[in-house]
């Protein structure tokens, strides 16, 4: 059933379907049967559920919700297909075994994203940074299916991507350290401080990106 618009309802009706609460267990109300779960647990007398149901915000509720419908609608619950078999999100992940650099199939690249350098190849007309996702970002796929990458170059992909924030840290962090033991400093407060701005860090994201990239493409050739 469909969220009911308007004000709230009355104290004794269900914010979401509007009838009377006490009459209300049974029906199709999707507020009704989540408060249904809640009596199922046997943890509240009778009076405390319906006044828990009497006094709920539908709107927030929903709201609460939408990520989960979202979900649920890209077929995230399903956990088997029409012919019984796991779907792509619910397979167990293999163990995959690294990636050497000189095996690699096609040359690594890095584009500027929203938050700093992104690792990542060219397949089918697309820079792809998250082989798992569809061009959309928004649903998991199977990776060779998809872009046509085996599952350890994808696995190289997400592990560089995900070790570029840290080496940044590590860089910034043992540098400064250098240099603070160097000038007899010993609170390491002005560091956080100063390298708090995106513009420093950023610059020091792509030269360690710039690295990897050449590192990588020079062990391939």
């Amino acid at each position: 059933m469909s969220k009911k618009q308007g004000g709230k309802a009355h104290a004794a009706s269900c914010p979401n379907c509007s009838r009377e609460v006490e009459d209300d267990k049974d029906t199709g109300c999707v507020l009704a049967a989540l408060v249904q779960v809640i009596r199922d647990r046997e943890e509240l007398t009778e009076e405390q559920v319906l006044a828990i149901h009497a006094s709920c915000d539908a709107d927030a509720l929903w709201e609460a919700l939408a990520p989960v419908i979202d979900q649920l609608q890209a077929g995230g619950f399903a956990w088997n297909t029409p012919h019984g078999e796991a779907s792509v999100s619910d397979q167990p992940t293999p163990s995959i075994d690294p990636l050497p650099a000189s095996q690699l199939p096609m040359e690594l690249e890095w584009t500027m994203g929203d938050d700093g350098p992104e690792l990542g190849v060219s397949a089918h007309g697309y820079f792809v940074v998250k082989p798992h996702l569809d061009v959309g970002l928004m649903n998991k796929v199977d990776p060779m299916e998809c872009w046509g990458i085996s599952p350890t170059l994808a696995k190289l992909i997400d592990d560089l991507n995900s070790a570029l924030p840290e080496a940044l840290e590590d860089a910034i962090n043992a540098g400064c350290l250098r240099l603070q033991q160097a000038a007899g400093i010993r609170d390491g407060g002005y560091a956080g401080i100063y390298f708090s701005d995106a513009a420093k860090r950023v610059p020091v994201s792509e030269v360690l990106a710039e690295y990897i990239v050449r590192d990588v493409n020079t062990t391939r050739e």
